[in-house]
């Protein structure tokens, strides 16, 4: 289980409606990640895992082996 504490919305432009497949994910591995939603993504700044404490979003990156 995944909770999200902090997180802002981010609208897609025209042009990228098109790569946006919702309920995936997006990262770059160092900065950011973000999941896809109809209208643009929701980044996320903070969060928790599961038996582990709350952390920011680049914390988390750091860490986590993403598949």
């Amino acid at each position: 289980m995944l909770k999200i504490y902090r997180s802002e919305k981010e609208l897609n432009s025209i042009n990228n409606i098109l790569e946006v497949i919702p309920g995936e994910y997006k990262t770059d591995g160092k900065t950011f990640l973000k999941f896809s939603c109809a209208d643009g993504f929701v980044l996320v700044k903070e969060l928790q895992l599961e038996g582990k404490k709350k952390m920011s979003a680049v914390d988390f990156i750091r860490g986590y082996r993403f598949a």
